[in-house]
């Protein structure tokens, strides 16, 4: 939980089983569910997910490929199903740090935004 809410990482994956165990093991103790979305990957990320060991971990498949925005779309219908109040995108390639979510948790936690993100605004 984070200030009180119950907090979902959704992490769409693609052929990341290089990556994913440490995408997972990064997530902070107050990311209450992880939701990977192997997205139709051809090597081990699925296994290397299942096998991390860390038991706020749900797996989702899907069968081929489908896309980033495909695998977002089902891992925030399972943070639907899962209860959770927030859900955060953490990719499974491991771009993104897991210290930034307060600063992106907190608007929304403070009841100052709907939607956060983290990032630079195009240009």
């Amino acid at each position: 939980m984070y200030r009180g809410m119950r907090v979902a990482a959704v992490v769409p994956a693609h052929d990341e089983e290089r990556l994913i165990g440490r995408v997972i093991g990064g997530m902070p103790p107050f990311v209450d569910r992880v939701v990977v979305v192997n997205d139709g990957s051809s090597d081990a990320t699925a296994s290397r997910a299942a096998a991390c060991g860390d038991g706020r971990v749900l797996l989702a498949r899907h069968a081929r490929r489908r896309g980033v925005g495909a695998a977002i779309r089902t891992g925030y219908r399972k943070t639907l199903e899962l209860g959770a109040e927030i859900a955060v995108v953490m990719p499974g390639d491991a771009q993104a740090d897991p210290a930034d979510l307060p600063r992106l948790l907190d608007p929304v936690v403070g009841g100052e935004a709907d939607y956060s993100q983290i990032g630079r605004a195009p240009v």
